[in-house]
């Protein structure tokens, strides 16, 4: 060749290393042992993230279950209360639990509909 001309290089993810783009340099790479311990490290590393969000998750779900819990309390003491400081005839405050719902996400609304909504 009359001219130079830089060979294509890779870059490998796990070990932060630039290696050359061709069939036996990444196999060599690929059967190192550090390459190997590095996939090893990075997968034990997303496994313990997964775990770890998970547990969130749980302790998360049991103070909502909890704060639903004492707002449904709250809220029966306070038919109770109106009950007692208002009575009104021919009209009773409802009584008795109110239905649990799991609550859906409700999609983002983009700025042009809620423009639309605010008028």
């Amino acid at each position: 060749a009359d001219y130079w001309k830089s060979q294509p290089r890779k870059f490998c993810q796990y070990c932060k290393c630039w290696i050359a783009d061709n069939k036996p340099s990444i196999e060599f790479h690929e059967r190192g042992k550090n390459h190997k311990e590095n996939v090893a490290a990075k997968i034990s590393e997303i496994k313990k993230k997964s775990i770890e969000k998970a547990k969130q998750e749980k302790r998360m779900c049991k103070q909502f279950a909890a704060m639903e819990e004492a707002a449904i309390k709250a809220y029966e003491e306070d038919l109770k209360r109106m009950e007692r400081d208002h009575p009104q005839e021919g009209r009773k405050a409802p009584t008795g639990r109110l239905r649990r719902h799991k609550s859906k996400k409700t999609p983002a609304r983009s700025p042009k509909s809620q423009r639309s909504v605010l008028g």
